[in-house]
């Protein structure tokens, strides 16, 4: 059989895809994991000021003191610049919305239950935390990854370095791969305990070399394991796998399932996508040659300072100077004949151009990669103290950042749909995925069952919510000219105030609001009414429910739960034209207030 004949994993027979698959992996290890690892690890050194650090479990040993460390780094420039990426990037937090395709009332209204649905799972995930740890990745590393998954029931969201990512870079050259595997180290006990559920598979398990090292007396016994997926392509069906082996082991598969979806269910997030390949280039990469000049630059510098900055003395030869004379007290009288007479010599330490070539190439890296030293150590550029103009800088800022800024919100675009489809295929073997989810005030259970849809019926649209300013001073700022322009009213401004501090204070404010408006929701989903009550704040809810009703002729809900709206609008009005005072009569004289009682005696 020739090269191109040779069979391929994915067509093994059941259960045997690691004869294949196991040396394959290997093989990518070899060829180009490896030589990637040592870019990574780099990069990491740089960022934390370590010399010896490890992706890899089995590698990792402990930091050398940082006072013996002689390759460390001065001053660090990747440090700031990954931090502050990931501060002013993650600031937002993309919410995705799900919007149905033409749909009718109920349609839309499932919808809104799926969009609480999603609310629940992004919390229960953690989503924006793992998504900010992605960001930061992407920007060190070049490309960060995050694993979706269901485990005891339950969606789970975990973080996964793009060093354990094994592609073939030759079929992932368009960055679109159909065949990827991650590569991890887990404990041997732990592999036992989940996949040991055959004797073949116990024996391969345990035949595994040991990637582990003796600590403390305690043998930390480390495995590889090794997960891969291939999507389906035309009449050949995907497949998912996890398999071990390599070396002397027999090895085993210890997983294989069909994998139907057309996409994997790892989630990438590049800093910026090179010409062509798979891997994405991060901020540190963008540096790094600088971040080299910085460092033996100011190397230099301080070799310059150690060597020149101590003044010396010049004695001439034939002078009777007692070196020992000279000393730091005060006063110290010196005595020489002359003509030899010593000279304190003062030599220039470090030229000028070397202190402003290295602030160029330090401001240098905050050009290059978008970013400002403002911004990275909180400054206010000089000059600037007017609340919309340092509004408007960071606007230019975010400008620049907003190619990144759209691949974050892509991000989570991908994560939302992998965890629909997780939950969807929870359903499909029988478990019914339950999330809790609500506002900070109430909370309710949601189950899958209770909001799923067809995906034909909707689709998924990302906002992000950073509108407003981030900062307290500005969001006033913002919310004080959404007032002055008259497109919110005192009670929406309250809504927008999101202070912890002034939680109870606002939630008190809004109490009104907040009844009115969960009054509809019910009156909308399941036609209970709350009629209107003399204590009430009829004239809001007048309003609130007026412009509910606008909101449900549009969107076409059925004319019962209109008829509902209605009658309570001409109900609470019917209660505030009772609470007025009556009209005064056409042509009667206006009545004279009555005499102030007088004091006796007065």
């Amino acid at each position: 059989m020739s090269e191109q004949e040779a069979p391929h994993w994915v067509t093994s027979p059941k259960g045997d895809a690691h004869v294949l698959l196991v040396p394959y992996l290997e093989a990518l290890k070899q060829e180009y994991r490896n030589t990637r690892l040592i870019w990574y690890e780099t990069f990491v050194g740089m960022y934390s000021d370590m010399q010896d650090i490890s992706l890899i479990p089995s590698r990792a040993v402990g930091p050398m003191s940082p006072v013996m460390n002689k390759y460390a780094v001065p001053i660090n420039v990747i440090c700031p610049l990954v931090d502050t990426a990931e501060a002013r990037i993650t600031s937002a937090r993309p919410r995705p919305f799900f919007k149905t395709v033409g749909g009718s009332w109920s349609k839309q209204r499932q919808a809104k239950r799926l969009q609480k649905f999603a609310d629940g799972i992004f919390d229960e995930t953690k989503a924006y935390r793992i998504g900010q740890q992605a960001l930061k990745d992407a920007a060190l590393l070049g490309t960060g990854c995050v694993k979706v998954f269901r485990r005891g029931g339950k969606i789970r969201a975990e973080r996964v370095l793009i060093s354990d990512i094994l592609v073939d870079e030759a079929l992932g050259f368009d960055r679109n791969p159909h065949e990827l595997g991650e590569v991890k180290e887990v404990s041997r006990a732990k592999l036992l305990a989940e996949f040991g559920d055959t004797e073949e598979k116990v024996a391969a398990i345990k035949a595994l070399h040991s990637m582990g090292s003796r600590l403390n007396g305690l043998y930390q016994d480390m495995v590889e394991v090794y997960e891969c997926w291939s999507l389906p392509q035309g009449e050949q069906k995907g497949r998912h796998v996890i398999v071990v082996g390599g070396g002397d082991a027999p090895g085993a598969t210890l997983l294989d399932e069909e994998w139907k979806r057309d996409y994997f269910p790892i989630i990438f997030l590049r800093w910026r996508n090179g010409p062509a390949g798979f891997h994405g280039l991060g901020l540190a990469h963008q540096v790094m040659a600088t971040q080299v000049e910085i460092t033996a630059n100011v190397r230099n510098i301080s070799k310059n300072l150690h060597l020149h900055t101590n003044p010396r003395v010049l004695n001439p030869v034939g002078g009777n100077l007692n070196p020992n004379h000279i000393t730091n007290a005060w006063g110290t009288v010196l005595t020489y004949t002359p003509p030899f007479k010593p000279e304190l010599w003062s030599p220039q330490v470090v030229p000028p151009e070397v202190y402003q070539w290295f602030i160029m190439m330090y401001e240098k890296c905050f050009e290059m990669t978008g970013l400002s030293t403002q911004a990275a150590f909180a400054q206010k550029p000089s000059g600037v103290t007017a609340a919309k103009a340092f509004r408007n800088l960071s606007e230019i800022q975010d400008a620049r950042l907003a190619p990144v800024s759209q691949r974050y919100e892509d991000f989570y675009l991908d994560f939302v749909t992998a965890c629909v489809d997780e939950a969807e295929e929870l359903y499909e073997s029988g478990e019914d995925l339950e999330v809790v989810a609500g506002s900070s005030r109430q909370a309710e259970r949601l189950k899958w069952k209770d909001v799923r849809m067809p995906k034909d019926d909707y689709t998924i649209q990302l906002f992000a919510a950073n509108f407003l300013s981030r900062t307290p001073s500005g969001l006033f700022d913002d919310i004080e000219d959404l007032l002055n322009l008259q497109l919110i009213d005192q009670d929406t401004a309250r809504k927008l105030m999101d202070f912890p501090d002034l939680q109870q204070v606002f939630d008190e404010a809004n109490a009104a609001r907040d009844n009115f408006e969960s009054q509809i929701e019910k009156l909308l989903d399941d036609a209970e009414v709350f009629p209107p009550q003399p204590f009430d704040d009829l004239q809001l809810g007048i309003k609130i429910y007026r412009n509910a009703y606008n909101r449900a002729r549009l969107d076409d809900v059925p004319e019962d739960r209109q008829e509902l709206m209605r009658t309570w609008i001409e109900q609470a009005m019917a209660m505030v034209q009772a609470s007025q005072p009556p009209p005064m009569p056409q042509g009667a004289p206006p009545q004279q207030a009555a005499p102030a009682p007088q004091m006796q005696g007065a």
